[in-house]
């Protein structure tokens, strides 16, 4: 409170004057003092990338706030003019493209961190592992990340796709958990322009995110997993089953595709020297999604899977009947300790127009069925019967001449229980599966 003094004059000259007190209320909040300063800093990944669309957000008490601005392509952001001694909070977001730097590779790096096979090197890529956020890496965080490369889902509730922490922070690398997202200014008196900030990006443990279109990743799948499917002809409506095999399964960590079919519907994919299940595969209107990983390598001449498919249409297999494809889930493989990037391709499927596996009549069954079958050359072949797990129910094995064969299946044999049941044919290199259906 400051007195003053105050006159009044007349035109004559006459004046008076009375003492006021006066009250000075600053309403800036400064003192009288109204400089401003500059908050500034970056976003990184962990390998010194700079991400750019970061949404950054500055916070603090005077009125206007808080104030928003988007970082660069170099991953910096600045915000001008902020009032000197002031606290102020500084927050980042991005919550776009969920699958971008996300596969099955990353899935077989985070199952060997999890089986304790070869550890995470360092607390971001144990935030990254952490799919679902509950401050721990494991199965959960594969089944939720496999879902999204399968294209069920979208994204992992609970969670955002990339976590912006504060750079300056010590950083456990077995525990990162809790760790702080914002980064705070106290009684700002100077320019602030180190205030910098970590991108994680989720379920990205191998680095491979895209940060912009000038920085995209070189496809570099040069070589390529075969997958083999013998030729097949069929009819509209029936249903069957076609064995994939491999002449290059070499050493594979794990895979991924999306297979496209012209006229076949892919009704469901059975184990085979694989340990493939429901969790493994994406049965999708737009094609069937598959991702497999394992925590050792795996090298198989065996069959790998199945396909349990029906025709639409009349086919006679053509190379465009079944196509492997990136169109939901980006197609490759990952082989050897070093997880080189492979492709996937049908490769050249095995004509066997002279053989010939005959659905069984009749069918559904009860009491005894029939199967049929052409030899085009005589010799070893082998009648299997199992089940939808994959169980083995009963093996015929005989040498035969060429032409045609007749096998009688009696349920009683073999104390087969109602269902689907399947039945393969081998001979040579001659593969071939068909589904039968056992009533009571």
């Amino acid at each position: 409170i400051l007195p003053v003094e105050i006159y009044a004059w007349d035109e004559c000259g006459n004046f008076d004057f009375c003492v006021v007190n006066l009250k000075l209320i600053d309403n800036t909040g400064n003192c009288g003092l109204t400089g401003t300063r500059i908050i500034a800093g970056s976003v990184r990944t962990e390998y010194g990338n700079g991400l750019s669309e970061v949404s950054m957000s500055l916070n603090s008490v005077i009125p206007n706030y808080p104030l928003n601005t988007m970082t660069q392509t170099d991953g910096s952001y600045m915000f001008e003019s902020n009032t000197m001694y002031f606290d102020y909070m500084i927050e980042g977001e991005k919550n776009v493209d969920w699958m971008n730097g996300v596969s099955t590779l990353d899935l077989v790096i985070i199952q060997q961190h999890i089986l304790g096979l070869e550890s995470l090197d360092s607390g971001y890529k144990m935030i990254a592992a952490d799919a679902n956020n509950d401050h721990r890496v494991s199965s959960i965080d594969l089944i939720e990340l496999r879902k999204m490369i399968l294209g069920i889902t979208e994204s992992v509730e609970g969670n955002e796709s990339w976590r912006i922490i504060e750079a300056n922070q010590s950083m456990d690398q077995l525990n990162p958990w809790p760790f702080v997202e914002q980064n705070l200014v106290t009684n700002l008196e100077e320019d602030m322009v180190a205030m910098d900030f970590i991108g994680i990006k989720t379920g990205d443990v191998n680095g491979s995110v895209i940060l912009s279109l000038q920085n995209d990743l070189i496809d570099n799948r040069s070589s390529k997993l075969n997958l083999i499917i013998e030729k097949f002809e069929t009819l509209k409506g029936e249903e069957f089953v076609l064995p994939v095999r491999s002449d290059n399964f070499i050493n594979i960590f794990g895979f991924q595709f999306t297979l496209e079919s012209d006229g076949l519907k892919i009704l469901d994919i059975l184990p085979g020297a694989l340990a493939i299940n429901k969790q493994n595969v994406g049965l999708l209107s737009e094609g069937t999604t598959m991702s497999w990983s394992s925590d050792k390598s795996v090298t198989s001449d065996e069959v790998l899977f199945y396909l349990v498919v029906k025709a639409a249409k009349d086919i006679s297999y053509t190379n465009t009947s079944l196509v492997i494809s990136d169109n939901i889930t980006h197609a490759e493989a990952y082989q050897g300790a070093s997880y080189d990037l492979l492709g996937i391709q049908i490769d050249g499927a095995i004509s066997n127009a002279e053989f010939t596996l005959g659905q069984n009549i009749p069918n559904p069954w009860l009491g005894q069925t029939s199967i049929d079958f052409y030899l085009a050359n005589p010799g070893l072949a082998t009648i299997t019967i199992f089940d939808v797990t994959g169980k083995v129910l009963k093996t015929i094995s005989n040498d035969y001449n060429q032409g045609k064969h007749s096998i009688t299946i009696k349920e009683k044999d073999a104390g087969f229980t109602s269902g689907v049941l399947y039945y393969k044919l081998e001979s040579g290199d001659f593969i071939a599966t068909r589904k039968m259906i056992l009533i009571d």
